[in-house]
């Protein structure tokens, strides 16, 4: 792909040290910023990795399914996503689906 993974796991491989097994293999590619940085820079990155190999990664999401999945709290003074309209385009492009959900 053209791309280093952050995480990889394969159906079936136990998840943590439990004895539930995945039903699905996945590869991940996380965030290279701080946890303190805003979330539209998080996605930011995320798509910045993806641009390495665009056409495969556009192919692969459109094929399986892309996403991108952000877990943060949210704040009761601001709204717990806001992504610039470039970053939705971006997203776009590649066919992702956007997960959202608070800890």
């Amino acid at each position: 792909m053209g791309g280093t993974p952050s995480e990889t796991a394969r159906a079936g491989d136990a998840i943590g040290s439990s004895r539930i097994t995945r039903q699905n293999s996945f590869w991940a590619l996380h965030s290279r910023l701080q946890p303190s940085a805003p979330v539209d820079l998080h996605v930011r990155d995320v798509l910045d990795q993806l641009d390495r190999n665009r056409l495969a990664f556009e192919e692969l999401s459109r094929e399986v399914g892309g996403i991108i999945e952000i877990v943060g709290f949210s704040q009761e003074y601001a709204p717990a996503v806001s992504l610039e309209r470039e970053i939705i385009e971006r997203m776009a492009q590649y066919v992702i689906r956007l997960d959202c959900r608070d800890r």
